[in-house]
């Protein structure tokens, strides 16, 4: 921030009502905390709110269009307070500016349009993003942490064998895709691993997700089965996968396109999970026009600030029957003269989907 910049700031801050700048001191702190439980050091209180009333009183209509288009550009890879952006179709490395990357996680992600400025050239914000995909960061609760942004389809990774299928966490990544705006296609990898009976058994337990409108693909990244369907569901898109540690998706991503030559790994012996062979996220682009996010695979995937509601709400099917029930406000679980739950016990709601909307609720991971 420049001296001029910041002493202007400082004027605008004063000049802000006492129930303005108790506010701004609020959001600030909250601010503060969050970047203390991850970097155990954050700015100042005062420097933080400069740096929000900076943000907040920014004119995006003072960037022209040609400003924009010289210095906006893709981050196709990211690491330790850097990004790789491709601007023209050529790809700069670049570090992120102090604010980008003490909140990294959250504040930037693969897929992501972002502008940068400067000598040495940096990147410096990022724009508003059209979609994403997150969850809570493992390590930090608290902390939102995106995976992709700005992507059309969510190819939902899951093994159906080595290792076995997650069904709970299907549901939970389903949720998520929802709410970020992508549509999900689930990907059945490793069919060729199946007898004929098994593969009916577990293709089986994915109907449920079939039957509410989702794309569900079998696939072999060994054999090339399911490849040219997955092809097409991906055409002209920005995708990213997502799954289970060693579900293959870097094996799909080398069987999409033969010119890639990313690392694949066995399962671990002892408890036949997946590695981590894919580290960091990565954009690739792929014949067809496809844009294809590979990420590091995940243990868990847990929902970022769902409430209860907001996860009844993402059940389409109940939102049909609300209206029948004795409650205005009812949450289908306990409530007396429920009307989802009479449709469940006649067949009109599956077992399986009303099972994976208590699981929910109940914040259930496997």
């Amino acid at each position: 921030m420049k001296f001029q910049d910041k002493k202007q700031l400082q004027a605008l801050l004063a000049a802000l009502p006492g129930s303005g700048q108790q506010l701004l001191r609020k959001r600030a702190e909250t601010e503060r905390n969050e970047i203390m439980r991850q970097f155990k050091r954050a700015p100042s209180m005062d420097e933080l709110m400069l740096n929000m009333l900076l943000r907040e009183r920014a004119e995006p209509e003072q960037v022209t269009v040609e400003e924009e288009a010289k210095f906006s550009g893709l981050v196709v890879g990211l690491t330790r307070k850097r990004a790789t952006v491709l601007c023209d179709d050529i790809e700069v490395s670049a570090p992120l500016v102090a604010e980008l990357a003490q909140m990294q996680k959250s504040a930037i992600a693969v897929g992501d349009m972002v502008r940068m400025d400067g000598d040495p050239l940096m990147v410096q914000a990022v724009l508003p993003r059209r979609t994403k995909l997150s969850r809570p960061d493992p390590g930090a609760v608290h902390i939102e942490r995106v995976l992709a942004a700005n992507i059309d389809v969510v190819g939902l990774v899951t093994s159906v064998k080595f290792p076995p299928m997650r069904v709970r966490l299907l549901e939970r990544a389903l949720l998520a895709i929802q709410r970020g705006g992508a549509r999900p296609i689930i990907i059945a990898n490793k069919v060729d691993m199946l007898s004929p009976d098994e593969r009916e058994t577990e293709l089986a337990r994915l109907q449920p997700f079939g039957e509410q409108g989702i794309l569900v693909i079998p696939c072999s990244a060994a054999t090339g089965e399911g490849m040219p369907e997955l092809r097409a569901a991906f055409a002209g898109s920005t995708c990213v996968f997502v799954g289970h540690s060693g579900v293959g998706k870097s094996s799909l991503l080398n069987a999409l396109d033969s010119s890639l030559t990313l690392v694949t790994g066995e399962l671990r012996k002892g408890d036949g999970k997946g590695r981590h062979t894919t580290t960091a996220s990565h954009l690739y682009h792929l014949e067809g026009g496809i844009r294809l996010i590979d990420t590091p695979g995940v243990r868990a995937f847990g929902l970022w600030k769902m409430t209860p509601e907001e996860i009844r709400d993402c059940f389409c099917e109940f939102g049909e029957l609300a209206d029948d029930c004795a409650f205005s406000n009812c949450s289908h679980t306990h409530e007396p003269r429920c009307a989802v739950k009479q449709a469940v016990e006649q067949g009109e709601i599956t077992a399986a989907r009303y099972s994976s909307y208590e699981r929910l609720l109940r914040d259930d991971e496997e």
